[in-house]
């Protein structure tokens, strides 16, 4: 087994170890503590996330209507829908 002496700090692996049992609770509680603050972290971020890319597609789809309603649609875009709607149209036609 290693004695971790060759991290810093090392040394004799039993000297470094809190071996009561009120020392291992606080750390587990502490850990805890963590885990939901990061948890908790990463629920609000998630939620920011979800916000903006609502915002994003409601954004493009606004645009595209927009450029739609001017006569200025995105050639390339509407050439790839028109492609993807054929390949959908084959695809399900070949199929039983």
């Amino acid at each position: 087994m290693c004695c971790h002496a060759c991290q810093p700090g090392g040394g004799n692996r039993a000297s470094n170890t809190t071996t009561t049992a009120a020392g291992q609770g606080g750390r587990a509680t502490r850990r805890k503590d963590y885990i939901g603050k990061q948890q908790a972290k990463r629920t609000e971020l998630n939620q920011q996330l979800t916000a903006l890319v609502r915002k994003r597609t409601d954004f493009i789809e606004q645009e595209k209507a927009r450029l739609t309603k001017e006569g200025k649609g995105d050639a390339f875009d509407l050439k790839v829908g028109e492609t993807i709607k054929e390949q959908i149209k084959r695809n399900t036609a070949t199929k039983p």
